[in-house]
């Protein structure tokens, strides 16, 4: 739920259905473009600069057998906009493959970023958990690495895949938000 810190989020998205490819989820009601959550534009690098940054993602998934389920947030920097490529945004969080075999379960990823505009590197941790289960925290995936020199060029997307086909999987973002700590 958003709050005085958050400065971005995503309200209106698709549900995602028996995803076997990886698969952002997409904007509601044409699910053609998208879901990112980013700083807003006209945010100075100055404001942001090495301040914490809290990225928060909750998931309802189904699956319709037995299955897994995979969320992954990558960093949209590749200037792309369609569901499905992904040429140069990087993975920066990739949870490991969650056991949702023919029951609905909550998946809730969080994570603490930091950037700095000097080095235009980004570093930070991430922990999930899904219904009883929580992961420690672990070190992103991949961190920026000189990529993204203005602040509003830190834009987040997330993507989803299912195992196994099955006509009742289905995935559901429930919150995907950006707070400035």
């Amino acid at each position: 739920m958003a709050n005085a810190n958050t400065i971005a989020g995503v309200a209106a998205v698709s549900a995602s259905g028996n995803v076997v490819a990886e698969t952002a989820f997409g904007l509601a009601p044409a699910n053609t473009v998208r879901a990112t959550v980013g700083v807003p534009a006209g945010f100075s690098n100055g404001a942001l600069d090495g301040r914490e940054m809290l990225l928060r993602a909750s998931i309802l998934a189904t699956g319709g057998t037995t299955t897994n389920y995979t969320a992954a947030i990558r960093a949209n920097v590749g200037g792309n906009s369609n569901l499905t490529t992904f040429t140069n945004d990087i993975a920066i969080m990739t949870p490991t493959a969650m056991a949702v075999n023919s029951v609905t379960r909550l998946i809730n990823i969080q994570a603490r970023l930091w950037w700095d505009v000097t080095t235009a590197r980004m570093n930070g941790a991430f922990a999930y958990n899904i219904d009883t289960t929580f992961t420690t925290w672990a070190t992103l995936t991949a961190g920026l690495s000189a990529s993204v020199t203005t602040a509003p060029s830190l834009v987040f997307l997330i993507t989803g895949i299912f195992s196994a086909s099955n006509a009742n999987n289905t995935a559901i973002l429930k919150q995907f938000e950006l707070d400035l700590l």
